[in-house]
């Protein structure tokens, strides 16, 4: 007896079984250990992912293929027991290789381009969001300005008012010393004269009082954006570090998924390029994959499989046939 050497992380139970010594794996993880990603996961294991719908339709494609096989197999059987006798042993048997072979590569094609295109695009939005955030600041630095510069110009025309208004309280004490001799020389110009400082004066405090409600209009606004600036500073740059360490890791996990594309196209479509190739193509939006010069990929193996399969039960068809005509 030997002991059981299962992985606790990713077997479901200690226990193996008894004759060849297999464990019973998590999901996710495969092998006679449980060790390793199991077939149609991807990654380094015990991180294993999902490989997604182009391995199930691929393998959903070999399913269906092979069932067709087995039940022509199974058909021939049924000749042979009748006594005719088989003649496409041969084209069988290299259907069923040719089936396993499939399998086998599309077992070690883990990596999709669909993979690469979500990448792609997560990458897209976090370079929109890093552009959004750069906008956002440089608007608010941009009111900053703006509001200073406003504050600067009111300070300007509220001094220069104050000035004007010096003036004018100069000129109506002016006046006011001169008003008992205007009195006795010309009483209604005096009172005319009086009248229109004492408006001209009355106008320069009022545009004084507007001018002291802008600049106090002004400094509040400059600062609310002050305070929104000091807010979210910290946040702005905490998130804009964050988007380009993440932008940085998924750009080196994109250059090493492009690195097996090419490999992944062998496979599939029959050529060794990536994203597409002029003659075998490629997955994705290439318009074709695999073709007559392209026997290595999974794609042709597939059609000339289904190709031999139709032929078969063609042939098969006419052989019943003939054998219910030679029993007639």
């Amino acid at each position: 007896c030997r002991k059981c050497e299962c992985d606790r992380i990713g077997s479901a139970t200690q226990q193996c079984d008894r004759n060849n010594g297999s464990c019973i794996c998590l999901p996710g993880s495969g092998g006679p250990l449980c060790n390793m990603c199991a077939r149609g996961y991807t990654g380094q294991w015990p991180r294993c992912q999902a490989c997604g719908e182009c391995f199930q339709n691929w393998d959903e494609i070999i399913q269906d293929l092979r069932n067709q096989v087995e039940a022509l197999i199974e058909t021939a059987k049924n000749v042979e027991d009748t006594g005719v006798a088989s003649v496409y042993d041969n084209e069988f048997e290299k259907m069923e290789n040719s089936l396993l072979d499939l399998k086998t590569q599309l077992e070690s094609a883990n990596i999709t381009r669909r993979n690469v295109i979500g990448l792609q695009n997560e990458i897209d939005k976090l370079r929109q969001n890093i552009n959004l955030k750069k906008e956002l600041l440089n608007s608010v630095g941009g009111r900053i300005t703006e509001i200073s510069s406003n504050v600067d110009g009111a300070d300007l025309e509220l001094k220069s008012l104050v000035e004007e208004a010096d003036r004018l309280t100069e000129k109506s004490q002016a006046f006011q010393e001169n008003a008992t001799l205007l009195r006795v020389t010309d009483v209604q110009g005096a009172y005319n004269i009086t009248r229109e400082s004492a408006e001209k004066s009355s106008a320069a405090k009022l545009r004084t009082d507007q001018a002291d409600l802008k600049i106090t209009s002004a400094e509040s606004s400059r600062q609310e954006a002050i305070q929104l600036l000091d807010n979210n500073q910290l946040d702005f740059e905490k998130q804009f570090s964050e988007n380009e360490m993440a932008l940085v890791r998924i750009d080196k996990q994109l250059a090493n998924f492009e690195t097996v594309l090419p490999m992944l196209n062998r496979d599939v479509c029959g050529a060794e390029s990536a994203p597409c190739d002029q003659l075998c193509g490629g997955p994705g939006s290439c318009g074709h994959c695999g073709g007559r010069s392209c026997l290595s990929g999974s794609v042709s193996k597939a059609e000339m499989a289904k190709k031999f399969a139709d032929e078969a039960d063609q042939k098969l068809n006419e052989k019943q046939k003939e054998a219910e005509e030679v029993c007639d």
